[in-house]
This record gives structure tokens, C-alpha cells and sequence, in this order.
């Protein structure tokens, strides 16, 4: 017997090829600043220089200060600070003024500045001076935050994904849905060790009904809406938890492609060549990349498997700002000034502006308690037999993978062929208790679709 070959190893940061690509394993940070409060306070936000080699998305890094500032898409901007005068900032002599940065040729917002400010209203250098810069609020947590619905920024709002329709037939929905929808993992296109991941985070159900995030769901009068499959997505495992610990996100970004083929591109009406053309396109956006020596060189600005269809763009931004409230990337309420801040009163439907210290910060930050779906038996639901429901023999409840394996995909394991409607509860209504629940491999999902014909994909 010959054995195959070890597998090669992915790039590192200090192999010729990685260095190649232009990504920094080890990349510098790019801070961006609050202009109203001293130097000796921590950063506003703090992201990887990744992008073009020394570099960071203009519009992502835009987008990232505009949300956690209460989604000011429309008045915000970024700012290098230069000091004029004496900028002692006493009210008589120039203080240090904030010159607007637009957005670079390529789209690149580079480190050579290592520091911009981030601004709010109006951009008048005359009056932008330090001192006299208002103290505009800032959002604490990811459950402060409000869903900017009708409002998502460039190039958000020009991201187009393809709907994804089940067959009427199919008595499936959920992770089985998103696997049939899916069936391979979107980032590395392996079908083992497939699991369904939930962009708006599973934890944060209540957030999500605050928010009424279900208006975006295929099913939206759903006991479970986030369990929805237009909110989820097959990744492999480890993708899947690099994905709920921060250190990737989806980003949509845009991409220059090249020219229609002469084939395929109308008659030229000019002898000069085709300009490049700009899409949006869905990709890897690595967040937090120090603590690996492959992340960036694997991830950062990969596409997905294609076709990536049927989930909610809307999702995939709310997974983009879940990822951004970390200390690691927004630093700035651990410092020691008074800081305004947003904060949302579920009681009232309304957000207030107050000033707070950090310690009382952290103790407002947690809003909600985590989400769990409980298994409960509805009345609609409950036994039609005479028996009393105690007496009657119910199959043991069945993890995910348990319900692959006895070829149960979304319909009780005692009635295959069957909707799931009026025979007991639904599988995965019930299984969504924790994070471990959601780890299911596909094994033998495509056997479970041959067992029940109804429930295969188109």
C-alpha cells in the first residue's frame, strides 16, 4: 500500500508566495479617532491594514465608523488633522483643523496616514477645530444598535444575491432548507462537516425581534423567524466558528471586472479600448487577523462558492456590525473621559443620548438576554388521541445529526412522508437551545432526500 501525500500547508507570513499577494499576515493597525476628545483617550476603532498592501477599504472602514455611531451614512466623513498655528485650542490662536478624505482612486484608504478622524456634519475647516468639535454619540453595543431599515449604505445597497425558491412540494425549511438551498459549505465548497450558520447570531433572537428583522425571513410568521433559512448559511465547521468568534465577516465590496469578451460585448463605437467595469460582490473580510499567521492569506478578500443565493442581504449586513463591537476593534469607551452614548429603552421604542463614565458603559452594554427557542407543545399541537398525553409513546427528541442519520431532514422520524404540521413538534424549533446544536454534519443528508422524495432540492 503507497499513501498519498501530506497535504500542503497553507501560506504563511513569511513564504515568498503569500508576500506575493499582496497581504500582510502581520498587517499594521489604522486608527481612527474621535475628534472631540484628547489624545490620552482610546482610539474610536482600530482595523487591519489589509487591503492593497498597506491599506484598508475606504468604504468598509467608512461604513464601520457610521455604524457604531447610530448608522450615519449620511453626514459622516473621514478627516486627517493638521495642526495650524499655535493649536493650543485656547479659542484665540488656530487649533488643529480636519481636512476631508475622499475616497482614493483605487478605494484604498492608506496606513502612510496611520491615524484619521472620523466626522460628523457639515465639513466647514473654519469652524472643525478640536476644541470647538461637539461630542457626537457613540453606540456601545450591538444590542444598542437599530437596524437602518430602507438605509443601507454604499456598497451595501447595490449588493445583488439570487432568491432561492423550494420546491412547494418540499415539507423542509431551516437548516435543512439551507442545506438544500446550500449543499456545500459557501466559503470552501466541502460537503462534510457542513453546519448551518446563523448570520444575525442565534443569541441575539431578541434583537432581532426588537429590530423586526423578520420582515426579511421566506417565513416570517414563524414561531422562530432568525431560525430562518434566508439566515443561514453552510460553512464547514472550523469556518463556522472562526465566523462566530470574529475573526472573519462577509463584506460586500466592489470589484472591478474586466471587459466583455468581443463575443459577447456589443459593437465598439470607437476604436479606443473598454473600460473596466465595477460590480458588488459578496467576499471574506478578515477583522481580526493577529493572532494567526494564515487568516489573511487564506480569507482576506476571498470570494464565495458560487452560486451564493437566497440569503437576505440585509442579514449579511447585521453579521457585518455584530462583528465590529468588540473591545479589540472599538476601544474607545475603556478610557477614563465621559462618553455620549446611544442607548436604546425597549420599554419606551426609542433611543436617548446620555453621557456616561466606562464602568456604568459596560453595565448598560447588555440590553437582552440570550435567545433560545424552548421546546414546548403547542394546543394546536397537542395529541388527538384519547389517551392522556403522558401515556401516549413519543420518540425520543433528535439532535441534528441524528435526524440526518435516520433520514428525518425536517419531518418527525416517525412519519417520513408527512407534514410536520399536525405530527408532533417542529425538529428544529426545538433543537436551537444552544450553540452545540447547531454543529450537524451533512453525512447522510443525501441518503435522508432519497428516503423522502418530497423533500429534495430542485
Amino acid at each position: 500500500m503507497q499513501l498519498k501525500q501530506a497535504f500542503t500547508p497553507p501560506q504563511r507570513s513569511d513564504d515568498e508566495d503569500a508576500r506575493s499577494t499582496g497581504i500582510d499576515n502581520n498587517p499594521r493597525l489604522i486608527h481612527f479617532r474621535h475628534p472631540a476628545y484628547p489624545d490620552t483617550e482610546p482610539d474610536l476603532l482600530c482595523l487591519s491594514a489589509l487591503d492593497g498592501g498597506d491599506g484598508i477599504d475606504y468604504d468598509l472602514a467608512l461604513t464601520c465608523c457610521c455604524i457604531i455611531t447610530g448608522n450615519t451614512f449620511a453626514t459622516g466623513w473621514l478627516a486627517t488633522r493638521v495642526s495650524s498655528g499655535d493649536g493650543d485650542g485656547d479659542g484665540d490662536g488656530d487649533g488643529p483643523l480636519f481636512h476631508r478624505v475622499g475616497r482614493p482612486g483605487d478605494g484604498i484608504l492608506r496606513h502612510r496616514h496611520r491615524q484619521y478622524h472620523f466626522c460628523i456634519g457639515a465639513h466647514d475647516p473654519t469652524t472643525c477645530k478640536y476644541f470647538l468639535y461637539p461630542r457626537y454619540p457613540v453606540v456601545p453595543s450591538f444590542d444598542h444598535w437599530r437596524f437602518p431599515h430602507g438605509h443601507l449604505p454604499s456598497p451595501w445597497k447595490d449588493l445583488r444575491l439570487d432568491s432561492y425558491a423550494t420546491h412547494p412540494d418540499a415539507h423542509f425549511k431551516s437548516k435543512v432548507a439551507a442545506l438544500a438551498r446550500d449543499g456545500t459549505c459557501r466559503i470552501s465548497g466541502y460537503c462534510d462537516a457542513v453546519e448551518a450558520a446563523h448570520l444575525v447570531p442565534l443569541a441575539d433572537g431578541h434583537w432581532f425581534r426588537s429590530n423586526s428583522m423578520e420582515r426579511y425571513c421566506s417565513l416570517p410568521a414563524d414561531p422562530h423567524p432568525i431560525n430562518d433559512e434566508r439566515n443561514l448559511v453552510i460553512l464547514r465547521g472550523d469556518l463556522h466558528h472562526l465566523l462566530d468568534t470574529r475573526r472573519f465577516t462577509f463584506v460586500a465590496k466592489p470589484v472591478s471586472t474586466p471587459p466583455l469578451l468581443a463575443a459577447a460585448a456589443p459593437p465598439a463605437s470607437s476604436s479606443s479600448p473598454a473600460a473596466p467595469t465595477s460590480t458588488v460582490q459578496l467576499a471574506l473580510h478578515v477583522m481580526l487577523p493577529s493572532r494567526s499567521d494564515q487568516l489573511p492569506g487564506l480569507y482576506h478578500n476571498r470570494a464565495l462558492q458560487q452560486p451564493v443565493r437566497g440569503l437576505a442581504v440585509e442579514f449579511l449586513f447585521a453579521r457585518f456590525a455584530w462583528t465590529l463591537f468588540t473591545d479589540e476593534n472599538m476601544p474607545f469607551l475603556n478610557g477614563f473621559a465621559k462618553h455620549a452614548v446611544l442607548l436604546f429603552d425597549p420599554s419606551e421604542g426609542r433611543v436617548d443620548e446620555e453621557t456616561l463614565r466606562s464602568a456604568e458603559v459596560r453595565r448598560h452594554a447588555k440590553l437582552f438576554e440570550s435567545y433560545s427557542c424552548s421546546r414546548s407543545v403547542s394546543l394546536r399541537k397537542r395529541p388527538r388521541s384519547s389517551q392522556p398525553p403522558s401515556s401516549q409513546p413519543r420518540p425520543p427528541p433528535q439532535t441534528d445529526a441524528e435526524a440526518f442519520e435516520t433520514g428525518s431532514c425536517g419531518v418527525p422520524p416517525f412519519d417520513l412522508g408527512m407534514s410536520t404540521d399536525d405530527d408532533g413538534e417542529d425538529w428544529d424549533a426545538g433543537d436551537c437551545d444552544g450553540g452545540s446544536e447547531e454543529q450537524w454534519v451533512q453525512g447522510t443528508a443525501e441518503e435522508a432526500r432519497f428516503r423522502n422524495p418530497r423533500a429534495g432540492r430542485l
